[in-house]
């Protein structure tokens, strides 16, 4: 995602996939709660643990209809949807924890993983939350899922981790668009 000044993170953007699947980044809505429900029993028991700290084999309806209805300012989220058909693939949101941070979560149907998915919407998420006056993303995230870990220590935001047992806590300064660094200089040879 780039960032532009003026840019609306309110509408569809296409995002393609490593694989070179076509994707579009998308505002959740209301009607996507039975799509949650459904989304969710797609998911291996390990994508379920890391998303919700147990294996939850049913994502209820009340509360599939909570997390599809959110203001887009104290709770957001972005879907990212298959551009040929509208499957789901992979979920982003942020709610607010304090005046000016959020908290983040994550989960990416397990096809998904490695795709790039879960940098693509926290991109997203961090332009809406700036927008919003948050300044920082905090998570907490089982210190086993080592893939999120990485898409945070990845995503050119200045962050902190610290880890308490089983579970790593993220901080992260979403001040300023993510700066990601250039890649490595061929070693000469």
């Amino acid at each position: 995602m780039s960032e532009q000044p003026g840019h609306d993170v309110g509408h569809p953007e296409p995002f393609r996939l490593r694989d070179g699947r076509e994707m579009i980044i998308r505002r959740i809505g209301p009607d996507d709660a039975a799509r949650l429900v459904s989304f969710h029993r797609t998911l291996s028991a390990r994508t379920r643990r890391f998303r919700f700290f147990s294996p939850m084999k049913e994502l209820q309806p009340d509360f599939a209809e909570r997390l599809a209805n959110v203001d887009f300012v104290s709770r957001a989220a972005f879907l990212a949807v298959f551009a040929d058909g509208g499957e789901m693939g992979a979920v982003g949101r942020y709610e607010r924890d304090s005046a000016d941070s959020a908290e983040v979560a994550f989960v990416v149907h397990d096809s998904l993983q490695g795709q790039g998915l879960g940098t693509e919407l926290l991109q997203h998420l961090a332009v809406l939350a700036r927008t919003n006056g948050f300044e920082t993303f905090t998570a907490v995230v089982l210190s086993d899922n080592i893939d999120m870990l990485d898409v945070f220590r990845h995503s050119g935001f200045p962050l902190r981790m610290v880890i308490e047992g089983d579970v790593t806590r993220v901080v992260m300064d979403i001040r300023t668009a993510a700066v990601t660094p250039p890649p490595p200089s061929p070693s000469p040879g």
